[in-house]
């Protein structure tokens, strides 16, 4: 997590030196390493909204979040310059919901006010179905400032100004909360990089929309933020499951470029694999697999977070629920995800007519 926190904080800085296309950056590792959670786990430390991308009829786990599918209707719905504009209206609209959650949260007579309590629980918030829907219904509130059924209500010299300053005052809100009941919020030269997080989990689903006549979402997103003035907080996290790193980092076009200093694509973070710190402290070999041990709660977990390494992070009574989920990732067939995670195991090889291979 303080690698991540240091490589958001760290883009910004780059971005502030005004060499860099936009605010805009990437994370990205395989499925199941926990890179959504530790991203999650960061909006304890900064300002973040997390929404998640699905396909219509996706069902996996995490489903789709509610004001990305609206956000992604909006700005397939404009063209060109007017696409960037909508863009950039919904990320302040998102922002906007984010504060008004933050200050009834921080409000709350249970919270006592505490900011650290408050981020902990947008966290939370975010990391629940019921939670997201939530949070949709702060961002429709916001909506109707910034749009009408046809147009976008608000000119883009003044929506700039709007995104600067409220990313600003939320990073400072947040500072000001946070030192009187947390001394570890940091001093106030560490504020100015601190980001103002809009994540987008899922975005492999993105690389795979054309629409003619229309640049790419993902490029169209960048473009749009290219606009930002430098003394801007946002920025916008893409994390990428799916498809080659390079593919979320597209070279910058001579013709996106309406700041001419601005060339540079800001690095992606490509998370390593994560180790267990049991599998470091001590000698596995010894470990004895048998029924009695198996009867064991305590070796039981251990054995666990030997699987896939998100699940050392899950309390362990989560972890068949969890684990339910991923395999089936959607599929409406109760047993096709385990047929072939079986297969695999097995080596078995599957006829490519068959619907299993989809699932593979």
């Amino acid at each position: 997590k303080e690698i991540l926190l240091k490589y958001l904080n760290g883009c910004l800085k780059l971005f502030s030196n005004n060499r860099y296309f936009a605010p805009y950056c990437t994370v990205c590792q395989s499925s199941g390493y926990g890179k959504s959670k530790l991203v999650l786990e960061c909006g304890s430390h900064v300002p973040l909204v997390y929404g998640v991308f699905r396909s219509v009829n996706d069902k996996a786990f995490p489903c789709m979040s509610p004001w990305i599918k609206d956000f992604y209707y909006v700005i397939t719905k404009f063209e060109d310059q007017d696409q960037e504009k909508s863009i950039l209206a919904y990320f302040l609209s998102v922002m906007e919901a984010y504060f008004d959650l933050y200050l009834e949260l921080f409000s709350d007579i249970k919270f006592e006010e505490n900011v650290t309590l408050v981020m902990k629980e947008l966290v939370k918030l975010f990391s629940t179905e019921e939670g997201q829907k939530q949070f949709f219904t702060k961002v429709q509130v916001k909506l109707p400032s910034y749009f009408s059924d046809t147009d976008i209500l608000i000119d883009m010299d003044d929506l700039l100004e709007k995104i600067k300053s409220l990313s600003i005052k939320v990073i400072h809100k947040l500072f000001e909360s946070g030192s009187k009941s947390d001394s570890k919020s940091g001093s106030k030269s560490d504020l100015e990089y601190k980001p103002f997080v809009i994540v987008l989990d899922e975005a492999s689903l993105l690389l795979e929309f054309n629409f003619e006549g229309k640049v790419n979402p993902l490029v169209a997103i960048r473009r749009a933020l290219h606009q930002l003035p430098i003394e801007s907080r946002l920025l916008i996290v893409v994390i990428g499951t799916n498809g080659d790193v390079s593919e979320y980092n597209k070279k910058v076009n001579e013709d996106s470029l309406r700041i001419i200093s601005r060339k540079y694509i800001l690095p992606p973070l490509v998370l390593s694999r994560n180790f267990d710190v049991l599998r470091d402290k001590f000698n596995l070999s010894s470990l004895k697999i048998n029924c009695t041990n198996m009867k064991c709660k305590d070796f039981l977990k251990l054995l666990v977070t030997f699987g896939r390494p998100m699940w050392c992070s899950l309390l362990f009574s989560n972890i068949f629920t969890v684990a339910h989920a991923k395999i089936k990732n959607g599929s409406e067939n109760q047993y096709t995800p385990f047929m072939a995670i079986w297969s695999i195991s097995v080596g078995l090889t599957i006829n490519s007519d068959l619907k299993l291979v989809k699932t593979l």
